[in-house]
């Protein structure tokens, strides 16, 4: 099957089926994507958004992601709704199946991303004279301007000399958990955040941070219907590397 394109998400494959009870429908469209779209929230569909099946409408009630061998990932949306047309009326969701009243989900990603080398732990306790050549060596070379080793303002401290090796032998870097979590609140009279950009804690069930980092809220959206919001989505992210955002900068 050709590729179709939405936006710059390719969608690689589709398929769909539909069954019908005497009470109730439910559509499933599978969809197949590349991984990497897939792991974007903002290339799925939203939950609790409309679709006329049969001259029925639906409400998006469930969304399972399952990945595939190799660079794929399989999308699956569940449509539900009930056989009487007048049970779902696209103005107020409480009367459609799996969304009725307000409920929050909670998504969490853990992955690795590189940080200064001095930001390992094992380097906390260098001194601040240590960590300010170490930063010269990572930031302006290994040799001053008048052709001497920068190493050579180091203490005889044997930590600060192992970092100064590995900054000489390329490593400049170390690779540390950071954390993601998306809470979604469907049905909500919530309104949406304020204060992106700034020091906020998510909460439970938010797991708990290595000492010395903390969180920031990094982003919203959401989708707004008759007279709530159907679904609105808050992010945070870790600051990672035993180091804090900064509360001067993000406070």
């Amino acid at each position: 099957m050709p590729a179709t394109h939405r936006g710059t998400v390719a969608t690689l494959q589709a398929e769909a089926t539909t069954s019908i009870s005497r009470e109730t429908i439910s559509h499933i469209e599978t969809v197949t994507m590349k991984r990497e779209d897939a792991q974007d929230r903002g290339n799925l569909r939203l939950l609790g958004e409309f679709k006329t099946v049969n001259d029925i409408t639906t409400t998006l009630s469930n969304i399972e992601i399952r990945y595939l061998p190799g660079e794929l990932a399989e999308v699956q949306y569940t449509y539900s709704g009930g056989t009487d047309n007048t049970q779902v009326n696209p103005g107020d969701l409480t009367g459609a199946v799996g969304i009725g009243g307000s409920s929050e989900s909670w998504e969490l990603d853990v992955k690795l991303r590189p940080v200064s080398i001095l930001r390992h732990q094992k380097y906390s306790g260098l001194s601040q004279s240590d960590k300010r050549v170490l930063s010269a060596m990572l930031q302006f070379g290994l040799i001053d301007t008048e052709g001497n080793e920068t190493r050579r303002f180091l203490s005889s401290s044997p930590l600060a000399s192992q970092c100064a090796d590995f900054i000489e032998s390329g490593v400049i870097s170390v690779e540390y958990p950071i954390f993601s979590v998306r809470r979604a609140r469907y049905n909500t009279s919530d309104n949406p955040p304020t204060n992106v950009g700034r020091i906020d804690a998510p909460g439970a069930p938010a797991p708990s941070l290595p000492a010395g980092e903390n969180w920031l809220l990094v982003g919203a959206r959401g989708k707004y219907a008759g007279n709530k919001w159907v679904e609105l989505m808050t992010e945070w992210e870790s600051s990672g590397g035993r180091a804090p955002w900064e509360p001067t900068l993000y406070s």
